[in-house]
């Protein structure tokens, strides 16, 4: 079975498409008298998928460490594990 930490995958984001220079007989260019904003208006689409993406990082982080932690602790029990039959048997 795959660890539960594996199986987690971040969210699919598709990006929007990129904007097509070849206007042809479909669409006409986009007019040149039209004001530009100094400012651009925050897209909250793509706000949310970076928070998203920050907050993938950070569980992928979380995960790496808890990782660590279980080797860890799983070598400490298998030490005491060995310490206790070693004294069984009086081996020191």
């Amino acid at each position: 079975l795959p660890r539960w930490s594996s199986v987690i995958d971040g969210p699919k984001i598709f990006y929007p498409d990129a904007v097509d220079r070849d206007y042809g007989d479909h669409a006409a260019p986009p007019s040149l008298t039209s004001e530009v904003s100094a400012e651009p208006e925050p897209n909250p689409i793509l706000m949310a998928l970076e928070f998203f993406r920050a907050m993938e990082g950070d569980l992928k982080s979380d995960l790496r460490r808890s990782r660590i932690r279980k080797r860890i602790w799983i070598s400490v029990a298998a030490l005491q594990a060995a310490f206790l039959v070693a004294s069984f048997f009086k081996i020191w």
